[in-house]
């Protein structure tokens, strides 16, 4: 298979640029074609390669702070059900938020949604380590799972438990 070719055909499904009603944006799919060209092919083969063959549940498991997993139910590169419903029961303190209609590349494609979201997780701890200093608790008046992430600070976040981690898929 031509590299430079796959580095212009995958950006289809991994910003869900297949999907009826999606507009293609050609600087994203150069953009990302150019950071593929970029890298090493080795590189690249070496982590498509660890990440296949790799199994991540026990590093999950001992992962002590609060993590958001952010998740398009629309993902054709880690489908959700596999992926982001799954790792979400493997943490201590896993929060999932499921995205309908979203794909895999959803930070660029979405990025006012995903931003915000990621935004109102991190402030929520921020204020919550500050009321444990001695300011108001700003778990007063919300519904959540124990002392974890209130459902109404994001709409339709579905805590698994408590959850400040932070990680991203950076495919290249």
């Amino acid at each position: 298979y031509h590299r430079s070719q796959f580095y212009k055909d995958i950006t289809i499904p991994f910003y869900g640029f297949n999907r009826p009603g999606a507009t293609v944006s050609e600087g994203i799919r150069e953009n990302w074609w150019r950071q593929g060209m970029m890298g090493a092919a080795i590189a690249h083969w070496e982590c498509v390669r660890v990440l296949s063959e790799t199994e991540f549940y026990d590093d999950l498991a001992v992962i002590d702070v609060p993590v958001l997993v952010m998740h398009g139910e629309d993902d054709q590169i880690c489908t959700f059900p596999t992926t982001g419903a799954r790792s979400v029961k493997l943490l201590k303190h896993g929060t999932l938020k499921s995205y309908p209609g979203l794909p895999h590349g959803m930070p660029t494609t979405h990025a006012d949604i995903i931003n915000a979201d990621l935004l109102a997780f991190i402030q929520f701890y921020d204020d919550r380590d500050q009321a444990r200093a001695g300011k108001n608790d700003p778990m007063d008046g919300h519904v959540g799972l124990g002392q974890g992430f209130p459902l109404d600070k994001i709409e339709g976040l579905e805590p698994a438990s408590e959850a400040v981690g932070i990680r991203t898929c950076n495919c290249l």
